[in-house]
C-alpha cells in the first residue's frame, strides 16, 4: 500500500509541472506552427502555378 501511494504522490508532482509546461509549449508552438502552415500553403500554390 505504501508503494502505490508513493508513486501516486510522485506522479501528482510531475503531472502538475508537466501539464503547465506542456500547455505553455503547446501554445507557443501553436502560434508559429499556424504561421508556418499559412506560409507553406501560400508557397504551395505559388510554386504549382509557376
Amino acid at each position: 500500500e505504501s508503494v502505490p501511494l508513493d508513486k501516486a504522490g510522485r506522479d501528482d508532482l510531475p503531472r502538475d509541472g508537466s501539464g503547465r509546461d506542456t500547455a505553455t509549449t503547446h501554445r507557443e508552438k501553436s502560434v508559429p506552427a499556424q504561421m508556418t502552415l499559412t506560409a507553406f500553403q501560400e508557397s504551395e500554390p505559388s510554386t504549382s502555378d509557376d
